[in-house]
């Protein structure tokens, strides 16, 4: 006749085996864990904004909760938008003076240019898209760009119409127009007005938004992490595991398990332990003070019963650790894959086939195919959209500076 196991001995403490059903992970604790309130919930219908296809705040909480994920963010945004610019001239015979004005433009701003870049690029990989502010000298309608900033991409949503953005942070509302569009937005309700009608203090400044195209959302795009959700959350749920687990009962070492017709006895109404769970607990942290020692224990049977039997069976951890550790390294590689990141540079070491290593293949595959092709898309968005369109032609060009190797 065999039984379940009663109870585990766990740090010298018997704990019923019904206490480490809750440990299970179900599929809906994923979605549970991931319920956050979009404040823009009762906007989408009353002001008409766009609602995106995947939550920005929901994406925004997944860099919290993945090492890798949070690392590739950053290290592709300071790759991309950190490291730096310069104003390139197109022709022959430039003129200093326009050099001098686009200068005074970069460092007007009230945060370094490589800074607002570098959030700049973070929000993109984090959410799919971006957002930067350009702001007019004394906010006149077609005045001289003054300076950018970064408005987190997350508080900001689309406008049906496209011509106009509504941030919310808060309980704050706040409009913004398409860098561009001919006409007045007043900054606290969105209507609209001819050029020039509103004052500067209720004309709202303008906004330049990059997308990372997706054929599932074109408002709003999609970051490269997007196939690698399913990898973050699962690591996710493989960290409460073990956290919940060994933090709160630590690694049990035996299963006890009482065969035959034995007597449990009553329940203490104080711990909620028989008096058989009382008797190997106390054996087993005398046991635990006593080494090598013998322990003997004995099991109440009902009167006139045979064949009792108490087996004690050492659990092993071994299996499940390494099952863990195996899909927490192909969690990791998904995650790195999804963004093309260099390994090396997230502090995974990687070696070829013959046990060379091969973070200099890997270094130069992630600056051609990911850094520069993006660094091309951040100039150009520039160039097009405030170089070119507020000074008309210059001859010169920003261009931003990457990875020296």
């Amino acid at each position: 006749m065999s039984r379940t196991p009663e109870f585990f001995i766990v740090d010298d403490e018997a704990v019923e085996s019904s206490v480490f059903e809750q440990y299970s992970i179900k599929s809906e604790s994923i979605e549970e864990s991931q319920q956050i309130k979009d404040p823009f919930n009762d906007f989408y219908g009353n002001k008409g904004l766009i609602q995106p296809k995947l939550d920005p705040y929901k994406l925004a909480k997944l860099s919290k909760i993945n090492t890798y994920h949070r690392a590739s963010c950053r290290i592709k945004s300071n790759d991309i938008g950190g490291l730096g610019y310069n104003i390139k001239p197109v022709t022959d015979n430039p003129n200093e003076k326009n050099k001098i004005l686009l200068q005074e433009f970069f460092e007007g701003s009230d945060e370094i240019l490589e800074d607002i870049l570098r959030k700049n690029r973070r929000d993109i990989e984090e959410l799919g898209y971006c957002v930067l502010e350009v702001i007019r000298t004394g906010y006149a309608a077609k005045g001289i760009p003054k300076k950018i900033a970064h408005i987190p991409a997350k508080t900001v949503r689309i406008h049906q119409d496209e011509n106009k953005y509504c941030q919310i942070r808060g309980t704050k509302e706040r409009w913004f127009k398409r860098i561009g569009y001919e006409k007045d937005i007043d900054k606290e309700n969105g209507e609209e007005h001819p050029l020039g009608y509103l004052s500067t203090d209720k004309r709202a400044t303008e906004i330049i938004l990059s997308v990372k195209y997706s054929t599932d959302d074109e408002y709003y795009g999609e970051p490269d992490s997007v196939s690698a959700h399913n990898a973050i959350l699962g690591d996710k749920t493989r960290a409460e595991y073990n956290i919940s687990f060994f933090e709160n009962y630590g690694v049990p070492t035996y299963s006890v398990s009482v065969l035959g017709d034995f007597d449990p006895g009553e329940k203490d109404p104080k711990t909620g332990k028989t008096q058989i769970q009382k008797n190997i607990e106390n054996k087993f942290k005398s046991f635990k003070k006593n080494p090598h020692s013998v322990m003997i224990t004995t099991i109440p049977s009902r009167k006139g019963a045979k064949n009792v039997e108490i087996r004690f069976e050492k659990l092993s951890v071994e299996t499940k650790e390494a099952s863990f550790r195996m899909y927490r390294v192909d969690n990791r590689d998904e995650v790195l894959t999804s963004h093309g990141v260099d390994p090396n540079r997230a502090g995974v070491i990687t070696t070829g086939a013959l046990g060379g290593n091969v973070a200099g293949e890997t270094k130069k595959n992630y600056k051609e195919s990911v850094v520069i092709p993006q660094q091309r898309t951040l100039a150009a968005l520039i160039n097009k959209y405030i170089v070119r369109h507020e000074w008309g032609d210059l001859k010169y060009l920003i261009i931003i500076l990457n990875l020296k190797h």
